[in-house]
């Protein structure tokens, strides 16, 4: 487990650009499960698990003006 002083550590103050995992900490496995629902539009192993509407928010670039996914990659390789 990891863990930061809540008063000066990593997640006390935000981030300097927005992250897709919104710090959220998982196993590759759960991460792989996770990304073959979305790709099977909510359902994960027959049973329908996130509604069309959830699926399509998710799927859809929220990120505007000059953030575009490859400033962010580019960003995100820079570091």
């Amino acid at each position: 487990m990891v863990s930061d002083e809540p008063a000066t550590g990593k997640r006390s103050r935000p981030p300097k650009f927005e992250q897709g995992d919104a710090g959220l900490v998982s196993t590759v496995d759960d991460y792989l499960a996770f990304a073959r629902m979305l790709l099977a539009d909510g359902r994960h192993r027959g049973q329908a698990l996130l509604a069309p509407a959830s699926v399509k928010a998710m799927k859809t670039n929220h990120l505007t003006g000059t953030r575009s996914i490859r400033s962010f990659s580019v960003m995100r390789l820079k570091r």
